[in-house]
């Protein structure tokens, strides 16, 4: 019998099989997307098994295939999936010497890690030879850092300005960080047997450079019904909405920033729900997860759930010119895209001046949220699970408060939003704690919006002037210690 009829139909029967999985393939897709449909904006809640099982089949796969299906997650849902349930598991993280809980870093941008490189790092520790690093060294490392002089701001000639003020204790861990990184790759690529990253009690403790600011950075009450009551000529209608979430919500801004229509849930008894679990990055320009990781539900007041209806029955078109669907974001930017955080808090700081409130920070309003409902009785272990979430204790991990039991703690907050007049609060002195009394000038109540010619002027809805987001062509995969042609300590870059 000849070859060639054997082999012809072996291809025929191939293209037939081929055939048969794309067609598998296009009805699962199909599928997903009447799935979808189906469940509208409503959110699936995947047990760890259940993310581990989509996770070990979707990183076989890959990211591009995982972008062509219609699928219940997102493909960079699926590959964190993978990163904290499963390769996580085997890092060997934990077996580390001089591992601590909470030392895992989390770099937004390649520029964190090349400034404490080449600005700390190979300074003191470029000529050493890698082989003769040893625990000592570090050690001293450290401290000189700890008493080390800030860089003070580059002039246009290139030098930098003189400055007796020392680096902060959180710089000083975040540059041990990466040097304690870059040295585990090197223990992982075999060029060293030991991490030499050991210490005793040379890593200074996360406090503040200056003690006292903390008990000035929080709002009084009446500040806050000042902030949310002041009129569209003191404050546009969608930054208010943007404090309020921040206010009311206990968000912090880049949580704020990437809220959707879809992430509420106004039908949710006995308060509405806020389904926080991504933020926005100004830094890096992209969503990412929270800054705990930790994906949290929260009650929405009812002030909060008042100025949300407004806002969604008719602010939004006002100022975005068209009407809100689940995909977009509550409070975007002129362009539609999430807000800048350095110009969001020069807004902010413009809108407190012209109410008549000393500046302070956006994060601050997360402080504010927390003390006001504790002095309203609200219970702190509670209350906690809506502001941050369960904690890594295994405890938390089997427990599940009843929805109710957090809609009670948030209630207890005692914030309104003013109705036909505000009185304009006096400017605290910068040192003082804001006492937060009212006034006497009068500033008539919210009526309209301001138009879209004025709020372009001067609202700052753009995207702090910038063009569009440039995406950074290269990564870090980890400051890899390797062996040069002198065995000297290097950093590996690798194009992404």
């Amino acid at each position: 019998m000849s070859v060639a009829p054997l082999q012809f139909l072996l291809l025929v029967f191939a293209g037939w099989v081929n055939r048969r999985q794309v067609d598998i393939l296009e009805y699962l897709q199909e599928e997903n997307r009447v799935l979808r449909e189906q469940l509208g904006d409503r959110h699936l809640r995947f047990s760890d098994a259940q993310r581990r099982r989509l996770a070990a089949k979707g990183r076989a796969i890959g990211r591009r295939a995982l972008e062509q299906l219609a699928g219940l997650v997102t493909p960079d849902t699926i590959l964190r999936w993978y990163r904290e349930l499963i390769a996580k598991k085997y890092d060997g993280t934990a077996q580390r010497e001089g591992y601590r809980p909470g030392m895992e870093r989390k770099v937004e941008t390649v520029d964190d890690d090349r400034g404490r490189l080449y600005n700390h790092i190979l300074p003191a520790l470029g000529d050493v030879v890698l082989a003769e690093l040893r625990p000592r060294q570090i050690r001293d490392f450290v401290k000189a850092l700890a008493g080390k002089r800030k860089l003070g701001n580059r002039r246009k000639d290139g030098t930098r300005v003189a400055t007796e003020e020392l680096i902060a204790p959180r710089t000083v861990r975040h540059v041990y960080a990466t040097l304690r990184a870059m040295l585990n790759d090197a223990l992982a690529d075999e060029l060293i047997t030991t991490n030499p990253c050991v210490l005793k009690d040379e890593l200074p403790a996360k406090v503040d450079k200056d003690r006292s600011w903390r008990r000035t950075a929080v709002f009084t009450r009446d500040e806050v019904q000042a902030i949310i009551s002041a009129p569209a000529d003191a404050i546009p209608e969608d930054r208010l909405m943007l404090y309020a979430l921040e206010f009311l919500g206990a968000m912090r801004f880049g949580e704020a920033a990437a809220l959707t229509w879809r992430d509420y849930d106004p039908a949710s008894s006995p308060l509405g729900k806020l389904v926080i679990e991504r933020s926005y990055s100004s830094k890096a320009r992209r969503v990412k997860e929270t800054k705990t990781d930790n994906p949290r539900e929260m009650p929405v007041h009812a002030t909060l759930a008042r100025i949300l209806a407004a806002w969604k029955l008719g602010g939004f078109e006002r100022v975005t010119g068209c009407a809100p669907r689940p995909e977009d974001l509550i409070v975007p930017s002129r362009r539609g895209r999430p807000r800048n955080a350095n110009h969001a808090l020069r807004r902010f700081h413009e809108d407190l001046d012209r109410i008549g409130l000393r500046a302070r920070r956006q994060h601050d309003a997360r402080r504010t949220f927390i003390s006001i409902a504790r002095a309203d009785g609200a219970r702190p272990d509670i209350l906690r699970w809506a502001t941050h979430g369960p904690t890594g204790d295994i405890t938390d991990q089997y427990t599940t408060l009843p929805w109710s039991a957090l809609c009670d703690e948030v209630a207890k907050l005692r914030i309104e939003q003013l109705e036909g007049q505000l009185v304009r609060m006096p400017l605290a002195a910068a040192g003082g704690g804001g006492s937060g009394g009212l006034g006497a000038d009068v500033v008539q109540p919210r009526k309209e919006a301001i138009s879209g010619e004025n709020l372009a002027e001067r609202t700052g809805l753009e995207d702090a002037g910038n063009a569009a987001p440039r995406r950074s062509t290269r990564r870090i995969s980890g400051l890899a210690a390797g062996i040069g042609g002198d065995d000297r300590i290097r950093a590996q870059w690798i194009a992404g």
